[in-house]
């Protein structure tokens, strides 16, 4: 959630666990001086010199005086603190020098076998003598001699174009380069722990002389392109996958033993290649065609591949893999990019299965008039269940026919998002007091468009249940929002991912008959989770369960439970709730 930084002071407490109280900060009996190291005097006279000389209008003027101390501390490299500062030191006299290097690519990302053009500069951009003795890129087996003097903003630029190894690794998160055991993630390069993301997979390294020291620069191979908004702009050049594969959804629901058809994407990152692709299904299940050829002749080809996918007859919950086999190898990867203002745009590869879920589900409602609050996937597995799922828009809450609904649907914080839903109350109340049944998912206290949500108070709070595997108790297992059309049991609560649900309320009228119980571990139970109250001749429902999760992950007693509750109107009569 979006919040606005308060100004000034601010306190946090801190509760000693370990050790002896510190007399001050927190952190100083930790942190070393210089004085821990031989020669460390020399050094930190050095450090205060350049502190105090320091030229903001005139940053080159530091460079000989961190040269210096640069070479002070070449004897302490074996020293991984000391190496560490010898590289901030190499960064300063990068910078206070004006020393501009990029290495660039005409693309975001290269396939091993491919070849890739580079276009290598660099620029002093202060009267600092500089000269550029070599360029190199270690990851593709090349050097260049230079021997070229930097001068006062005279750029010096080398264009090649190299092959790139079929041998070079993808580009893969360091933690996900071995699929995750539940919450366990193998790490195979310890030096990689704890860092945000991975080193680039290529990079430019440039030798410089200055001041009679010989310096390597490493900058990444970068593709820069001009946002017509934000302007220049930068992806890191990455080692993709031969073939990605595009999948319009991560879960396929199976509601009956008819079987679906399925159409993938498969795209080329390079050309010439050639072979087959296939939808691996597990045992019980059967996938026509076999398999479909594949050939791509350039970079971002693009074949459409049709499978149809037969079901078996009994509930089930498994994973399929598309995999194209080419030029020898077994490719199941999907990319995805990552662009948020604060980082640089990124893109993830990664081998994802395709969720196949049969379901033993009875869904008598037809026709589902949904009102989308911040946003999620409901809607798109509903009509999977070839369930009708109109999004009902203001003009529509305000004026339109709302009875021609069995069920109405609110999303996921609706009631945060959505003002029309204060002026649409009247409206909705009417539709649920004729026999409609109106099911409002989680919203937060904070910032309610209205209070007004229900047809009897509720007080919302931050009660949750955190443990996914947290056990259900049925509070009235007789209600027909647990029996009817699907008889729900503990086994309807397996499989369930990430929590049971959230902002549950703490409080509500006595009308509202609340049918299941949760407890995380070491904590109290509560009762919020699902609430049902009947109204006129319709029912409304208030749940804070996260089925905005389970829905998507094809969780298939969170399928049964919600068919059961937007069908009440339709499956439970005039059944009494107290």
């Amino acid at each position: 959630f979006g919040s606005s930084p308060r100004r000034g002071p601010r306190k946090e407490y801190f509760l000693l666990r370990l050790g002896d109280l510190p007399k001050t900060d927190p952190f100083a009996d930790d942190l070393p001086t210089w004085q821990d190291f031989p020669a460390g005097a020399a050094v930190q006279a050095s450090v205060d010199s350049l502190l105090a000389h320091f030229d903001p209008e005139n940053p080159s003027a530091s460079v000989p005086g961190l040269v210096a101390l640069y070479r002070q501390l070449a004897p302490l490299a074996t020293r991984p603190r000391v190496a560490e500062k010898m590289a901030l030191v190499r960064e300063l006299i990068r910078n206070c020098a004006g020393l501009w290097l990029e290495a660039l690519a005409p693309h975001d990302q290269v396939a091993p076998g491919d070849s890739l053009t580079l276009r290598l500069r660099a620029l002093n951009r202060s009267t600092v003598p500089l000269r550029l003795v070599w360029i190199a890129l270690p990851a593709l087996g090349w050097r260049q001699d230079v021997s070229a003097t930097l001068g006062y903003q005279s750029p010096v630029a080398v264009d090649t174009v190299l092959p790139v190894p079929a041998s070079l690794p993808y580009s893969l998160p360091y933690w996900l380069e071995k699929l995750p055991r539940g919450d366990l993630y193998t790490i195979s390069s310890p030096e990689a722990l704890f860092q945000p993301e991975n080193p680039p997979p290529l990079e430019a390294l440039f030798t410089i002389q200055v001041e009679g020291t010989t310096l390597d620069f490493a900058v990444p191979v970068l593709y820069r392109w001009t946002d017509p908004v934000l302007g220049e702009r930068f992806r890191t050049t990455q080692i993709a996958p031969e073939v990605v594969w595009d999948v319009d959804t991560d879960v396929l629901l199976f509601p009956t033993r008819e079987p679906r058809q399925v159409e993938l994407r498969l795209r080329s990152t390079r050309g010439d290649l050639a072979g087959t692709a296939a939808l691996r299904v597990p045992s019980g299940w059967r996938v026509e065609p076999p398999t479909i050829p594949v050939h791509f002749s350039r970079p971002n080809q693009q074949q459409t591949l049709r499978f149809v996918i037969h079901p078996p007859e009994n509930s089930t919950v498994e994973d399929a893999l598309p995999v194209a086999n080419v030029n020898g190898k077994k490719l199941s990867f999907r990319s995805f990019d990552l662009a948020y203002q604060h980082i640089r745009p990124q893109r993830i590869y990664l081998s994802l299965p395709i969720r196949l879920a049969r379901l033993e589900l009875a869904a008598p409602v037809r026709r589902v008039g949904y009102i989308m609050g911040s946003g999620d996937r409901i809607p798109e597995f509903l009509r999977q269940l070839g369930i009708t799922v109109e999004l009902l828009d203001d003009e529509t809450l305000l004026h339109g026919d709302l009875n021609r609904y069995p069920a109405i649907v609110a999303g996921i914080r609706a009631y945060n998002t959505r003002p029309v839903l204060q002026a649409a109350y009247p409206r909705l109340m009417a539709y649920v007091r004729a026999g409609g049944t109106y099911l409002v998912q989680y919203n937060t206290a904070h910032r309610l468009v209205t209070d007004s949500i229900g047809p009897y108070p509720l007080h919302l709070s931050r009660q949750r249940i955190t443990d996914e595997q947290a056990v259900a108790t049925f509070l009235d297992s007789s209600h027909p929002a647990l029996v009817k059309p699907n008889p729900i049991d503990a086994a309807d609560f397996e499989g369930w991912v990430q929590e049971r649900g959230l902002y549950f309320p703490d409080r509500w009228d006595a009308h509202y008959r609340p049918l299941l119980r949760f407890a995380d571990p070491g904590e109290a139970p509560l009762d919020g989770s699902l609430l049902v109250a009947r109204y006129g001749k319709g029912w409304f429902v208030y749940t804070g369960l996260a089925f905005f999760r389970q829905l998507p992950a094809g969780v298939p007693g969170a399928y049964r439970l919600f068919m059961n509750l937007i069908s009440l109107s339709t499956t439970a009569g005039t059944h009494e709730t107290r």
